[in-house]
């Protein structure tokens, strides 16, 4: 039951996460709306990672996981962070969860996990609902459409490697704390995107978008920390395969917010939420 309520909560502060990214990387540097997105979730984690480690022995073998899933993250969070800043976030926000379609294939290949009618079923209701996104003359027409989009095309991309890192994740985050897991792959997202910003000598604009957008940045850092981290517990009992595709739900709250923030056009992608939403149904029921 736990881990359902955390799941619940990813889906909520998920909802809330690309308005507020789209509001802090708008005409901002990538990198630094990205390294304070990343930066700023590391710090809010930080006391409860220093409790974790005074708390009891650490098996410290799940760093070389976390090492290697940060590089992954690290350029999908980029390209995350573009797709919403350049695009309208209620229709490249629902294709981050186009990860369920790589998700379901590599769980199945590298964990082992079940695969069923139910499960197909739910992925096929999934990806009909993704062709309401940008409705054309017909379905196929209308994939394409989302396909030659830039910002989808980034979004897409991101949500691949996203699936990568949740199966490093699944591995490496079982035999550690899931907020010490947590803390040191932002951590090191951070420590590798600010050495690559300092070589660069524009570190000093990590500080200028803060100073621009205090609130918005803190709020990005705090929502992306415990979202991710609600994610982790939930792993402890729900496979992959199934929790990250019910992540999808948060789509229905970042289309309201689309609407009622950013002024979008949403009348022509409510039908494919809808979809998008028995999809994942069918894949709770599995």
């Amino acid at each position: 039951m736990f881990a359902y309520v955390a799941l619940a909560g990813r889906i909520v502060m998920l909802g809330f996460e690309r308005i507020v990214v789209k509001k802090l990387g708008t005409g901002a540097n990538p990198k630094a709306a990205l390294m304070l997105f990343v930066g700023l979730a590391a710090l809010f984690l930080l006391p409860f990672a220093v409790n974790t480690v005074y708390g009891g022995h650490i098996d410290w073998a799940f760093i070389k996981y976390v090492a290697a899933s940060s590089l992954i993250y690290a350029l999908a969070f980029l390209l995350y962070i573009r797709a919403l800043s350049e695009g309208e976030a209620s229709l490249v926000a629902p294709l981050s969860n186009f990860n369920i379609l790589f998700l379901l294939v590599l769980s199945i290949l590298f964990l082992s996990e079940s695969f069923s009618f139910v499960k197909g079923a739910g992925l096929l209701v999934l990806l009909y609902g993704a062709t309401f996104l940008n409705r054309q003359r017909n379905m196929y027409l209308s994939l394409k459409a989302l396909l030659a989009d830039k910002p989808c095309q980034m979004m897409m991309a991101s949500s691949f490697l996203v699936a990568i890192g949740r199966i490093i994740d699944k591995g490496g985050a079982a035999s550690t704390s899931p907020v010490l897991y947590s803390f040191f792959l932002y951590f090191f997202v951070a420590l590798y995107l600010g050495l690559l910003m300092f070589l660069r000598k524009n570190l000093k604009e990590v500080f200028v978008l803060f100073k621009d957008r205090p609130w918005i940045s803190l709020a990005s850092g705090f929502i992306n920390a415990y979202a991710y981290l609600c994610l982790l517990i939930s792993f402890k009992s729900i496979e992959v395969s199934i929790a990250e595709p019910l992540s999808m739900l948060s789509m229905v709250v970042t289309v309201m917010l689309s609407s009622i923030i950013l002024k979008e056009d949403i009348r022509y992608r409510l039908k494919g939420v809808f979809f998008m939403f028995i999809g994942a149904s069918l894949l709770c029921m599995a």
